[in-house]
């Protein structure tokens, strides 16, 4: 929930925005990644997702051939550790779907 929920000044989560994306990270190269809507909205967040498409989103970074790519300063990056998340188990994207169509 931490990475896609802003945070007030003093750092803590702001409740009524759980899952709605908006924080943002600063890189030290001066540019800014701002995480994404995770909520069930269809039009801001993975509301139109299915099931096999979450699966599949994390799945994708787990395939052998899949070469992480270089990023120069400036360019669009994503803060979220794919390929970390990459050899999680079906069951475990099962339940992080769940998790955020339940908030």
């Amino acid at each position: 929930m931490e990475c896609h929920t802003q945070v007030d000044p003093q750092g803590m989560i702001l409740q009524d925005v759980k899952f709605a994306g908006g924080r943002s990270f600063p890189f030290p190269d001066g540019s800014i990644v701002t995480s994404s809507n995770i909520t069930q909205d269809d039009e801001t967040g993975i509301g139109n997702w299915n099931e096999e498409m979450f699966v599949q989103r994390f799945a994708q970074y787990a395939d052998s051939g899949y070469v992480i790519p270089k990023v120069s300063p400036g360019e669009f990056n994503t803060i979220m550790p794919w390929t970390m998340y990459a050899g999680m188990k079906k069951r475990g994207s099962q339940s992080n779907l769940r998790l955020s169509e339940n908030h």
